[in-house]
């Protein structure tokens, strides 16, 4: 099986069929935790795929599916196998491929290990926050987040916990959208989008709120009080008011401390109610 996945597929239907099949098994498999052979071959022969295909991967049109398959095979396996040998050059097609490729990386489901590997992976933060935000443009209404589908939701939780456990660039992902959002010609839906999203992982988990405000979550929040244009319309109005009373009644004390954005965005909450 894992022979098949190494070898060259191009002009052979009959071959990159069968390829399919068996990332499909891995990847079922994996979703289960059940490894159905040795991670180091599986890795091995995921880094044959990936060297002998490459110009299949990056210009040809495999279903959206499979690409989805191969990411959360590669980034499972490739982080399993983190202290053993890899292929550097298979790393970076890989990277390339992700770039190259139009997909949505959270229309199937994906192992947490592959998801909190790609996460820390610098060099493709701006691929993951476009993920991030198209997830919150197919997933959020005006008002409440769609976390009522299952994979919906596991989503929203597992991105809530690479965010507590701070050691990924999730946190800093989600912060640094929320400023080109209030830089940047976006939508004004965006802005409920995102703030919706934040507002769910909070809900779920408390812990989350600390690392985004130690991730910069305070100034940004100050910037968009001051700066959105759109801030006078009845949704954001709303919304912004919210995610900061979510995040303060979430957040650890000792964590805003020496944030002074926090004083600020408290003076001008007062100065909208009309309380100061």
């Amino acid at each position: 099986m894992l022979y098949l996945l190494g070898q060259k597929s191009i002009d052979n239907q009959e071959l990159s069929s069968c390829q399919t099949a068996v990332l499909r098994m891995l990847h079922v498999s994996s979703l289960h935790n059940e490894m159905i052979a040795n991670k180091k071959l599986v890795l091995a022969s995921l880094e044959q795929y990936i060297l002998v295909n490459r110009a299949e991967l990056l210009y040809g049109s495999p279903d959206s599916m499979t690409n989805i398959e191969f990411v959360n095979l590669y980034g499972l396996y490739r982080s399993l196998a983190n202290h053993m040998s890899y292929s550097p050059e298979a790393e970076k097609l890989f990277f390339h491929t992700l770039f190259e490729k139009d997909f949505d990386l959270f229309s199937a489901e994906l192992h947490p290990t592959s998801l909190k590997w790609l996460f820390q992976q610098e060099r493709i933060c701006d691929l993951l926050s476009c993920q991030i935000l198209n997830f919150c443009r197919n997933n959020c209404s005006i008002w409440t987040l769609n976390i009522d589908h299952r994979i919906n939701f596991q989503y929203v939780k597992d991105i809530s916990e690479l965010v507590a456990m701070g050691d990924n660039y999730a946190p800093k992902i989600l912060v640094t959208l929320l400023k080109q959002l209030s830089e940047e010609d976006f939508l004004a839906d965006d802005f409920v989008f995102v703030f919706n999203l934040l507002s769910a992982m909070v809900s779920i988990l408390p812990a989350a709120s600390d690392q985004l405000c130690m991730n910069g979550l305070g100034n940004e929040l100050r910037n968009l009080c001051y700066r959105l244009t759109c801030y006078s319309s009845a949704e954001n109005y709303v919304i912004i008011p919210r995610i900061i009373f979510v995040i303060l009644s979430c957040v650890q004390p000792e964590t805003l401390t020496d944030d002074e954005a926090w004083l600020a965005i408290t003076m001008k909450l007062l100065d909208t109610c009309g309380l100061r």
